[in-house]
């Protein structure tokens, strides 16, 4: 690749919160140095520009309709800001994330007016899920219909699981490729463990929505607190269920016992991974294959999981993991006593997913899939 190529990415949610766009944007970058992007986010109250690595990123306020799941940008200084930015440089093409934020909407017809292909990345391997019956609804109708139209006037959908891609493709969305995701398995490492090996540690580790699992783990574990008082028991991160999580841990009289750690650094998180011996995630969002089950396989976690969205991908049950259909809390509380009483098993599950992410799951080669797909695109525009 001889010409340079300068992208604008626009994400409501980037710097500290989206990990996959992040990773991805830094690998590209460092890898092609012909590429430059400049990165468009919401999450804040005021205007600003910051540099993120290699990284410019422009913010511009927004209003949160779902706390840390869906923001609305204001318009006037989106347009203001894009107007600013089409001026400042000649971007050859325009790129989003996920159907379900507002970008993904309006980002086709943008492309169209500055004569430019669009490429967005999917990972929602099934239409909404929330605790509301009627976004459950709404979510089902937008994606048969309104989403579907959306997603085939981009240049390439680009999937980052073969979840989202069997997914579109019975929905008759076109252009679809394959681009996987990856992990960064030298950050997270087992080699970074503090504490002693004889000091089990099971986590729960993701933004404290309904529909992560939350409630799940711990109605799971609540049993297993006074059975096995030597094991430490974290849930780690914020969102909207925190306050209720621990409302319910209070009430249980678990708070010397459960870990409400809050929201966590990347660095932090990591160091939690290498100390934890077994991750669960009874997970029923529209995830593909979420970053905490990556995170913690290659921080040599034996990992529990739903078998929804793209999880399976990964976690093959009995082989690299244990995974669950039904997430009624006493399969999940079983599932993890099997883990504590046969430490040979937790072992061989943790070291046959750590083997996996490090072989399959690396950033090298989605970032290459992905700059073949947008090469293709700017030359073909």
């Amino acid at each position: 690749m001889k010409n340079k190529i300068n992208i604008l990415l626009v994400s409501p949610f980037f710097f500290p919160t989206n990990t996959y766009q992040q990773e991805l944007c830094q690998k590209i970058i460092e890898l092609y140095p012909n590429i430059e992007i400049e990165v468009l986010c919401y999450q804040t109250t005021k205007t600003a520009v910051k540099q993120f690595g290699p990284l410019k990123i422009h913010y511009i306020p927004c209003f949160s309709l779902l706390k840390d799941q869906f923001v609305l940008p204001n318009y006037f200084s989106l347009i203001r800001t894009l107007k600013k930015l089409n001026k400042e440089k000649k971007f050859n093409l325009l790129m989003t994330e996920t159907r379900f934020f507002d970008s993904a909407w309006w980002m086709p017809f943008l492309a169209k007016r500055w004569r430019i292909p669009c490429l967005i990345v999917e990972h929602c391997a099934s239409s909404i899920k929330h605790q509301s019956s009627i976004i459950n609804d709404a979510g089902k109708i937008l994606d048969g219909f309104v989403f579907k139209y959306i997603l085939n006037r981009y240049s390439v959908v680009a999937c980052s699981n073969q979840a989202v891609f069997d997914y579109l493709s019975r929905s008759n969305v076109k252009n679809l490729k394959l681009i996987g995701t990856g992990v960064d398995y030298e950050f997270f490492n087992r080699n970074k463990r503090k504490v002693s090996e004889d000091q089990l540690t099971i986590t729960f580790a993701s933004r404290l929505l309904v529909t992560k699992g939350v409630e799940l783990f711990y109605q799971a574990v609540k049993p297993l607190v006074k059975k096995y008082p030597k094991i430490k028991f974290v849930i780690a991160g914020d969102g909207p269920f925190y306050q209720k999580i621990k409302t319910q841990i209070m009430d249980d009289n678990n708070m010397s016992r459960v870990e409400l750690t809050g929201s966590l650094s990347k660095e932090k998180i990591a160091q939690l991974y290498a100390d934890s011996d077994i991750f669960v995630y009874p997970s029923f969002h529209q995830d593909g294959i979420a970053n905490v089950l990556l995170e913690a396989g290659a921080s040599g976690c034996a990992v529990i999981s739903s078998n929804f969205g793209g999880s399976s991908e990964l976690i093959k049950n009995e082989k690299t993991g244990i995974l669950l259909d039904d997430l009624a809390p006493e399969k999940i509380n079983r599932a993890i006593e099997e883990l504590i009483t046969d430490k040979k098993k937790r072992l061989s599950l943790a070291k046959a997913l750590r083997f996996k992410v490090e072989s399959q799951y690396q950033w090298f080669l989605v970032a290459q899939k992905t700059v073949d797909l947008i090469v293709k695109a700017v030359d073909h525009s």
